[in-house]
């Protein structure tokens, strides 16, 4: 509902529609980007919020837009003349303070009370302007002892301007801000909104005017690849440590080739449960730090295998491919034991709703689903990696095979050397 009644209430100028929603405090906050539009004027300020707005509205994946910005608030605006205040000696900032002081008062100084501050304001005793021409009427008492009124030096008119003035960087700024819909991605949609809207808006403005992106969109390119360096990290460490093992450079690379089968069931399950109708499960920077944790945990797994099938080979002289065999056999049942409570203490992370379930079922999802494809085929495709790198390693040719009859040599014996038996006789 509240999805179909704010665009249009957008439609409204000088209002603006809020709706009260309790926010969990697990809410993920990186499904909405802010636009920041940064100029010197309000008005054209205001030209350009309101195109940038129908232009976000249109792009999909976002399902609002909320600007910052409301021009239309009532206000009074007085102009000094400064020729009539030189002439009875009066300043403007003189003239400022007692329009302050006579509208809400002038804050002075702050009075220490023990632990507490309190704020001393002054105003004017029988001389506060309710009315914009009761402001007219305001007297002002000039160095001279005379006795002038607020309209006689200054002008009062009556009009409408915004409610706040937001700065960036000192420069007056209005900040869209932008939801991004729960089964849309927030890249993809940070892209789009750049290429479709953004680049296309910046051609016509005018000059000392810029867009920038801002928030989650600013910072999901650095968390990206922050992420990323994380990821490459933990697998750079995993490998030295198997190879500090192991000793040797081809063994930790069998164990390793059981990550991408770990990070293929994480998205396979990813994609799986958002097929169920009501569900939806970012890609997010949590579900994100899952893959991170498989390269850890799926190597697991094939460490059994590969130790167990060495110890073999070293201790019972099994050959080689007899030695991944029963390598295979020895160590199936930890391997399927192991993996089965681990799955099975993850999997209410991953299924079960509940207080901060956004924040930790997409990570449930990741480990489980990773861990479960990469147990089922981790059994089959370790002893098939080691095969192969047996029959590409070894050069020499197996010497239980009988040799090739073309290349043998017959060797026959001389007649002429051939002797004959001699008899001894007694």
């Amino acid at each position: 509902m509240i999805a179909r009644l704010l665009p249009a209430g957008g439609q409204f100028p000088g209002f603006r529609f809020l709706f009260p929603i309790r926010v969990p405090i697990f809410s993920d906050p990186g499904k909405q980007f802010e636009v920041q539009i940064i100029g010197p004027d309000l008005q054209e300020l205001s030209t350009i919020e309101q195109t940038v707005s129908d232009q976000l509205r249109g792009v999909e994946g976002i399902v609002n837009v909320r600007s910052n910005f409301v021009y239309g608030a009532p206000e009074l605006k007085v102009y000094p003349d400064r020729d009539r205040l030189a002439q009875v000696g009066l300043t403007e900032a003189e003239v400022g303070a007692v329009v302050e002081a006579a509208l809400g008062g002038r804050f002075t100084s702050q009075f220490i009370d023990g632990q507490e501050e309190l704020d001393v304001t002054v105003e004017l005793k029988n001389a506060a302007a309710e009315t914009p021409d009761q402001l007219r009427q305001l007297p002002l008492y000039t160095k001279d002892g005379l006795i002038v009124q607020l309209g006689d030096v200054a002008t009062v008119e009556e009009g409408i301007g915004p409610d706040t003035i937001n700065r960036v960087d000192l420069e007056r700024s209005i900040t869209l801000t932008a939801t991004v819909a729960p089964n849309a991605p927030l890249g993809g949609t940070v892209s789009a909104t750049e290429t479709d809207v953004l680049a296309t808006v910046r051609q016509t403005l005018p000059s000392g005017y810029r867009l920038e992106l801002a928030g989650s969109a600013d910072q999901l390119a650095e968390t990206l690849s922050q992420l990323l360096s994380a990821f490459v990290l933990s697998l750079l460490i995993t490998y030295l440590l198997l190879m500090a093992l192991y000793r040797s450079f081809l063994y930790p690379l069998v164990i390793m080739a059981t990550v991408p089968l770990g990070l293929t069931g994480a998205l396979v399950s990813l994609v799986l449960i958002n097929w169920i109708p009501g569900v939806t499960i970012p890609l997010d920077m949590i579900t994100g730090l899952g893959f991170v944790i498989l390269t850890g945990i799926v190597v697991n797994n094939a460490i059994l295998l590969v130790d167990r099938a060495l110890q073999l080979q070293t201790e019972q002289g099994l050959e080689y491919h007899e030695s991944l065999y029963q390598a295979t056999r020895d160590r199936l049942r930890p391997i399927f034991m192991s993996a089965a409570t681990s799955v099975l203490g993850m999997l209410p992370l991953a299924v079960m709703p509940g207080s901060g379930a956004e924040l930790y079922q997409g990570l449930g999802v990741v480990l489980t689903g990773g861990l479960a494809f990469s147990t089922i085929v981790t059994p089959t495709m370790v002893p098939a990696l080691m095969g192969l790198l047996r029959d590409f390693g070894s050069d020499q040719p197996d010497q239980n095979q009988p040799p090739d009859p073309e290349s043998s040599i017959d060797v026959q014996d001389d007649p002429a050397d051939v002797q004959e038996p001699v008899a001894l006789r007694s």
